[in-house]
């Protein structure tokens, strides 16, 4: 679900670079990374004691290294 509402997000909040870089090709190039990330922010879901910050860190690591390169 992350991956699809990414960019309209992005977009909507007025950021636009998609047009220009393939924010969802460096996600499918750190495919791993981006798994560990979900399993690591899911874990804990069901007691309510996940923590988002892995997620998070990756989704905001990758946009950086996406609009860098």
């Amino acid at each position: 679900m992350s991956r699809l509402l990414s960019l309209p997000l992005l977009y909507k909040n007025g950021y636009d670079f998609g047009k220009h870089l393939s924010f969802e090709g460096q996600i499918n190039r750190t495919k791993a990374s981006y798994q560990e990330a979900l399993e690591k922010s899911s874990e804990g879901w069901e007691r309510s004691e996940n923590d988002s910050f892995p997620f998070m860190e990756y989704f905001l690591t990758t946009l950086c290294f996406a609009i860098r390169n």
